[in-house]
Order: structure tokens, then sequence, then C-alpha cells
């Protein structure tokens, strides 16, 4: 992730992420990986990651909803995947 207004490298990710998904607030977004597992809630300002419950195939898609207090993802194999980000629970 680069910060464009100062010019440098803000936050790097490993390789195998597919999909990523920011929230309207801009300091938090969601990392789906490309081989399986939990996708993980990112806080851009502390760098700390939260994996979110129910790991799942592949992901080939997320999105944030507006409100930003859930999210969802297209996977590879299991369909449609629905979290509570405050919980970060599955919801479906």
């Amino acid at each position: 992730l680069w910060d464009v207004d100062e010019g440098r490298l803000a936050f790097e990710r490993e390789s195998t992420d597919s999909a990523v998904a920011f929230a309207a607030d801009g300091r938090t977004l969601v990392v789906g990986k490309a081989f399986g597992g939990a996708p993980e809630l990112v806080d851009l300002a502390s760098g700390t990651t939260t994996a979110l419950a129910g790991g799942s195939a592949g992901i080939a898609d997320l999105a944030i909803a507006d409100d930003g207090r859930s999210a969802v993802a297209a996977t590879e194999t299991a369909g449609a995947r629905h979290w509570d980000l405050a919980t970060g629970q599955l919801l479906r």
C-alpha cells in the first residue's frame, strides 16, 4: 500500500493475497488470500491484523458495506461468505 501524500510505502502484505477491500473510513481494510484461510481485518494506523472467523476457500473478491460494519467475500469454491466486522464472526 503506497502513501501518496508521504511518497512512501505505508504497508506491505504477502504475495498470496488475492483481494483487498477498503472501508469508507480509509483506516481499515479486509484482505483475502488466494489459497484459502480466513480473511484478515487490517487496522492501517497500527498495522494490527485480526483473522475473521470461518476460513474458506480462496477468495476471488471482497467488499465492505458502506457503513463499515460487515464484509462479504466471493470465494473460489464455497460461494459467498458474510462477516460482522465488529465481532469477526461469520454470519453466512
